[in-house]
């Protein structure tokens, strides 16, 4: 490498000539292993900037390892809680947390959505026109735009063994909620998959569904 390198045939432009916060932000991209450390060998200059990266880098690693959990005690008494359950389905949006379902330890199963906002530190049961799915566990939710779409689930008769061998009752079903008009409603299509405990994730305007237990109680290794 070499700070003497034409940018432009045409020109005299040079990449020494960059301001220092323009070349921080193509170091920034560099692989610190190797080509970092073959930038800082190249002059003076850009050794400084290099070492401003590594720093940088470092910082960000500390601060990383240094996180720690927190428990945020709820007093019953002023706020609303939601109940202990399991297999229920959380997705980010808005700044607050969604929570849609799940089941308690004596198989209670809910179809409800509560909301957490990460500002108040409140939780609030959300109460929305329209109907959700029936009660599942299993299931996925996304987050896309203002709307939150679950997807897909292990239904009520399933609940006293969620993970076991029997998947006879599951779900296709995709419950759209939107935040901003605080409805719900249900879109039903007999050619979608009936999955289980798969994975989702938007990409632009498509949900892509990788994997999960269908019917036959088989990992599904497809893409949908």
């Amino acid at each position: 490498l070499s700070p003497i390198v034409n940018m432009d045939a045409s020109s005299n432009t040079i990449i020494a000539d960059m301001p220092e916060d323009i070349l921080k932000k193509i170091f920034s991209y560099v692989d610190q292993y190797e080509g970092l450390k073959t930038c800082s060998c190249v002059c003076r200059r850009w050794k400084v900037l290099s070492d401003h990266i590594f720093k940088i880098r470092e910082h960000y690693l500390r601060r990383g390892i240094n996180l720690q959990w927190s428990r945020i005690w709820m007093d019953d008494g002023k706020f609303a809680a939601l109940s202990f359950r399991q297999y229920r389905t959380a997705c980010y949006l808005q700044g607050s947390v969604y929570i849609i379902g799940g089941f308690t330890k004596d198989q209670t199963l809910y179809n409800d959505i509560w909301k957490f906002d990460l500002s108040s530190r409140q939780w609030k049961h959300v109460l929305f026109v329209g109907e959700l799915t029936l009660p599942t566990i299993g299931s996925t939710v996304v987050a896309y735009k203002h709307f939150l779409i679950q997807f897909g689930g292990c239904k009520a008769d399933c609940c006293r063994n969620p993970y076991g061998d029997s998947y006879v009752s599951l779900s296709n079903e995709l419950s759209i909620y939107n935040v901003k008009q605080n409805t719900c409603s249900v879109k039903r299509d007999k050619s979608a998959p009936k999955l289980a405990c798969h994975s989702a994730s938007v990409v632009g305007d498509l949900m892509i569904i990788f994997g999960g237990i269908n019917s036959a109680a088989v990992c599904d290794g497809t893409i949908t």
